[in-house]
Parts: C-alpha cells; sequence; structure tokens
C-alpha cells in the first residue's frame, strides 16, 4: 500500500537499527573509500575498518553519493510514498544536502514530492530530527508544517563529542601536525561541536581520557534546567566498555533522561574524530 508519507535520512545519523526498522526509516548510504576500494558506510565498512586501515597507512575519505544515486533512491521512494521528507547531514560538513538539491532539479515534477532539510548537524544530532520528524508525522502533522517545525528544532540540538587526541584533527587538515604534537604532548583532548552547522572545535579538557571524558560529560550537561530530558544519545567511534559505563553513569548521577541510547558513530563521522571519541546529544528546551 502506498504511504502518504515517508522519513528518510543519510546513514550518518547514526540512529540504531532498532529504532530505524520500528519507525521505518528509509536511509540513503554514503561511500568510504580505502586506497583503491569502495565501500557502503555502515552497510560494509564500520569506524573500527576505518581505524585499522588509517593505523595502517593507507588513507581514507568519505563522500555524499553523487548526484545520480540520489535521483534513483528518491525515485524508490516515490514508488512507496505519496511524498518524502529526506534530512541530511549538515551541508557545512557534506555535499549530501546540494546533491540532494540537484536531484530534486533533475526529477522535474518528481521532485516536488520530496521535501529536503539541511540538519547542521551531525550524527545523532541529525538523529534526534529524525525522530522528531517521525513523531510529528505520525501525529498527522503536514510536510510544510514538519519542514518548519523541523528547521526550528536543529537550533535546539547539541551535537558535541570529546576526541582521545588531536592526531585525527591533523590528519584530516583541521589543525597543523605540530598542534596535534602539542596537545598530545600536554594531554588535551579536544571537545568538537556543531556550531552554524560547522565542526568546531569548542575547547579542551586536561588530563587523563577516561577522567576528561567525565569532566565533559558533567561540563555539557551542567545547565539541567533547560535539557530537554526525552532523549539522550551517548555516541561513540571505538570507546571501551569501561568508557562506556563511566559515561553512562556520570549522565544518570548529572540529569536523568527518559530514553538514554548508546549507538556507534558511522566510518564517516569517525574517520574526522579517531578512535575513543565519545559524545552526548541531546536537545535543549524552547
Amino acid at each position: 500500500m502506498m504511504r502518504k508519507l515517508l522519513i528518510s535520512t543519510d546513514c550518518t545519523c547514526d540512529l540504531p537499527n532498532e529504532i530505524i526498522e520500528k519507525n521505518r526509516i528509509e536511509q540513503l548510504f554514503f561511500f568510504v573509500y580505502v586506497g583503491n576500494g569502495i565501500f557502503r558506510d555502515r552497510d560494509e565498512i564500520t569506524a573500527m575498518n576505518v581505524f585499522e586501515c588509517m593505523r595502517e597507512g593507507k588513507k581514507v575519505t568519505s563522500s555524499a553519493p553523487p548526484v545520480e544515486d540520489y535521483v534513483g533512491y528518491f525515485r524508490k521512494l516515490l514508488r512507496k510514498a505519496e511524498e518524502v521528507i529526506h534530512l541530511t547531514i549538515s551541508s557545512g560538513c557534506s555535499q549530501s544536502y546540494s546533491h540532494a538539491c540537484e536531484a530534486l532539479e533533475v526529477m522535474g515534477e518528481d521532485g516536488k514530492r520530496i521535501h529536503l532539510i539541511d540538519s547542521l548537524h551531525l550524527s545523532t544530532g541529525l538523529g534526534h530530527l529524525v525522530i522528531k520528524s517521525v513523531e510529528a508525522a505520525n501525529a498527522g502533522k503536514s510536510t510544510e508544517e514538519i519542514v518548519e517545525e523541523m528547521n526550528k528544532l536543529r537550533h535546539r540540538i547539541s551535537s558535541s563529542f570529546i576526541a582521545k587526541d588531536a592526531e585525527y584533527l591533523a590528519i584530516n587538515g583541521k589543525i597543523a601536525p605540530w598542534q596535534s604534537k602539542l596537545l598530545k604532548r600536554f594531554k588535551l583532548h579536544p571537545i568538537l561541536a556543531m556550531r552554524n552547522g560547522e565542526i568546531t572545535v569548542k575547547g579542551f579538557i586536561r588530563g587523563n581520557h577516561e577522567k576528561a571524558q567525565i569532566k565533559y560529560v558533567k561540563r555539557e550537561l551542567r545547565e539541567a534546567d533547560r535539557i530537554d530530558r526525552e532523549t539522550l544519545f551517548i555516541t561513540h567511534a571505538g570507546s571501551t566498555a569501561r568508557e562506556l559505563e563511566n559515561v553512562k553513569a556520570t549522565v544518570e548521577a548529572v540529569c536523568r533522561f527518559r530514553s538514554m541510547y548508546v549507538t556507534n558513530a558511522s566510518a564517516t563521522v569517525s574517520s574526522n574524530c579517531g578512535p575513543e571519541t565519545v559524545g552526548v546529544l541531546f536537545m535543549t528546551k524552547e
């Protein structure tokens, strides 16, 4: 049966499979390039595979699918639903949104049935908007109402991570190699955050890595009165079980949420921050 409205997103939303399957969310896969190989993110390659390749000295890059892939993907979705809302990773981090816009131009009249939202976030920051879109659709809101609501909600999302060190920031050209070495020497762990749709270095925490993670969580959740307690994502790239338990315990001690999920970061997201990176992603109150 043809659905009235379908919610779609990039695989970089990092939502757990249980949420994806329960809500019948469609995903478009990004590509990860390793040497001469091309792999579909999440489906064929994970963050741990990426880290292993980079340790071996292999060059790893990632990209959104080309415009023709978007055209084929959107046409497939339009055989399932009358209209589609597709939420992309931030246009400040990827060509996903611009490729999707080009695809709609190619599709002509059919393209008018696709509605795009630039999330201004990545990982489960994008995931938050996807969930809210599903909830709005289930509540019977129109596509126009949902798009308008999500464009407002995206400014209430806090997306941040603490990296073990700055090595991968240097590899990806975010900082100079000498800066990475200096930060490592003084045991400074960078905090990365989304601001105006772009990844920025928000600050640094000094000391032992595990203790720095705990300080980071307390710092991000310190204004508990301003936080929407509905859902929190702990999203990580190859963190240890012990680190994740420490982060979960700290969250529960500082600011309890109705739902808390631990999710794995995609290869695309992980390649920019490195192993043992972890983030707490949530929404603030209006």
